[in-house]
């Protein structure tokens, strides 16, 4: 497979993320569903940017980044609970959610941006494997 196919499919993949979301938004009794679905797609953009930080980043430095990725993850669950929680004084369940999708369809387009922005120039020469 080509690295710009790769890297296409990639950014395909962290577009159609958020879509699920949107259907959080709208009053029905399968939500469940649609947040498993979520659940399915999310480690097929979370590789990949994992992958991408792993290999950007110069050797010197990637522990530091790894580290600082990791920590700022864990620390995303219940930052977000409490920013959902006080949100929800304020704005509905539906709004709530609808504002919550835009949000991961902004970062998943600044992503794929991101990803397809050195899609036309070389890349580093990788070296044949010893056979």
């Amino acid at each position: 497979m080509a690295a710009s196919t790769w890297t296409g499919e990639r950014a395909s993949f962290s577009i159609g993320m958020p879509i699920p979301v949107y259907f959080l938004a709208i009053s029905m009794p399968w939500a469940a569903v649609v947040v498993g679905c979520f659940g399915f797609t999310a480690p097929l953009v979370n590789a990949p940017i994992i992958g991408i930080l792993t290999v950007r980043t110069p050797r010197a430095l990637r522990p530091k980044v790894m580290t600082a990725v990791m920590t700022v993850a864990s620390l995303a669950g219940p930052l977000g609970f409490v920013a959902a929680s006080q949100a929800l004084h304020v704005v509905s369940l539906h709004t709530l959610f609808l504002v919550i999708a835009a949000s991961l369809s902004v970062a998943s387009f600044v992503f794929a941006a991101v990803l397809l922005r050195g899609r036309g120039s070389p890349g580093p020469s990788v070296p044949e494997p010893a056979i």
